[in-house]
Formats: C-alpha cells, structure tokens, sequence
C-alpha cells in the first residue's frame, strides 16, 4: 500500500487498475503467447512470428546485414487471407534450353549411333543433366504464401511463406500458425468494438510506423494513405 497527499492509504490493486485504464500493460513479462512460428527464408534468413494477448503480433526478421522487429495490432488486419503459389518459372524457362539443345544432339546420335557420335552423345547427356537441375530448382524455390492485408489500406502486412517441399511437420506449422492468426483476427474483431474512425487512424498511425521503419516503402505508405483518408 502506499499513502495519498492527504495521508489516506491508497491499495495497490486500485492503484494498478487506474493505471491499466490509461495505460494497457504490455511488456514482455506480461505476454502470454498463443501461437509461436520460425521459418528460415534461404540460407541466411530468419523469419519469427510471435502471436499473443489475442491482439498483438510481433514479426522478427534476422539476417546478415541487419536485423528488423515490428508489431502489429491485429485491430489493423482485415479477417480472412489470401493463399498463392510462387513459382520459380525462370528455373523452368531457363531448363527447356538445355532440353531443346539435348534433344537436337540425341537425335544426331540415333541417326549415326552412338560409336559415330561420341561428343554429341556427351553433349546430350551434359545438357540433359542442366536441364534436370533447373527443373530441381524450380521446385525447390517454388512457395506457398499466405498473406494477411490491412483493413482498410488493403496492403499485405502478414506474409507468411512455405516450401512447396518442406516436411510434413513443417507444413503443419505453418497452417497452425495462420489458422490461429485468423482466429485471433475474429476475435478481435467481436470483442472490441472500435469505430471506424479511431480504426482507420489506428491503421495509418501502424502503417507510419512500418514505413520509418522501413518494412513497407515510403511512397507505398503516401498512396494507402490517401485510400484510407478517402482522398483517391
């Protein structure tokens, strides 16, 4: 307990209610963590998404050169997602040359066989060969991605990708993660009922931060703004 000016006990429970009023509590000691997902993007980035109190997500992207944290008021994202396929079609553009080419000098040795072709036969082979590792390529770097948007901007906030051949636990993780993103999203949305002036300011005041911060660009920033304040 502690004393007013006055000499009058003030208790603490009453005390931190008055706080909490003004000012929501939200450090990391007063987390409580619902949903948790690491993901590594090639070979040097580290992607983490943190969903807790069912209103906050934290997003902490890490590789060599720098490392990026930002949170999101889930109030800022519009229900439901988007999911889409990132395919490396270059990697399958890129095979059929090599196809094309092989399949030239294979025909060259099925007219003079094989003991008649010999450096067409190995020229067959070695362009086959690059256009297997394209096609290998193609479906190694090929996505999954799921996007969440804000509500109002209609800007993707929340990205979340995944290998076409990642492992089945992986895979699970990822569909965990987002399936309880949405929910939180619902969620929120029921149980606060917030108006849709002090929302569309809650957005820009979030889409200012990530801008400085330089998660979504500058002049990305400036056009959603002018959507949301209804000017374009």
């Amino acid at each position: 307990m502690i004393y007013g000016s006055t000499g009058t006990i003030l208790r603490l429970p009453f005390v931190r209610e008055i706080l909490n009023k003004v000012t929501p509590m939200d450090s990391t000691s007063e987390r409580k963590v619902s949903a948790h997902l690491d993901l590594v993007r090639g070979k040097n980035q580290k992607i983490s998404y943190t969903l807790y109190n069912e209103r906050y997500l934290t997003v902490n992207i890490a590789n060599r050169r720098k490392k990026l944290n930002y949170k999101l008021d889930l109030l800022s994202l519009a229900p439901g997602c988007t999911k889409r396929y990132c395919l490396g079609w270059h990697w399958l553009a890129l095979s059929l040359i090599p196809a094309i080419v092989g399949g030239y000098f294979l025909l060259n040795v099925i007219n003079l066989g094989a003991t008649g072709a010999v450096t067409d036969l190995i020229i067959a082979v070695a362009t086959f060969i690059l256009c297997v590792a394209g096609i290998m390529q193609f479906v190694i770097t090929s996505l999954t991605v799921t996007e969440f948007y804000s509500l109002h901007g209609g800007i993707a906030l929340v990205e979340v990708r995944a290998k076409l051949l990642a492992s089945k636990d992986s895979r699970k993780q990822v569909v965990n993660f987002t399936e309880a993103l949405g929910k939180s999203i619902d969620y929120c949305k029921r149980k606060m009922k917030v108006a849709d002036g002090n929302q569309k300011a809650g957005e820009l005041r979030t889409l200012r931060r990530l801008a400085e911060q330089g998660v979504i660009p500058q002049n990305k920033y400036e056009s959603v703004k002018q959507i949301i304040l209804g000017i374009s």
